[in-house]
């Protein structure tokens, strides 16, 4: 269980960084579309995956430290 946690976190952190990386290029280059969304909401995306991939591998280190 352990290994898929940290699998879908490892998972979830690239796609985050890759969300937020398109978003800031998009805007960068002067537009505010990348695939007919906003791309702050792109952006927003993003940070939610990479928080989400913070708390699943936080959750890894307490269940490996307790067991």
């Amino acid at each position: 269980m352990i290994k898929i946690i940290a699998g879908l976190a490892n998972t979830a952190g690239g796609l985050g960084i890759v969300m937020c990386l398109a978003a800031g290029l998009t805007r960068v280059l002067g537009e505010s579309y990348l695939f007919n969304y906003e791309a702050l909401t792109v952006f927003s995306g993003g940070v939610g995956l990479m928080v989400f991939a913070s708390l699943a591998k936080l959750e890894v280190l307490i269940r490996q430290s307790a067991g």
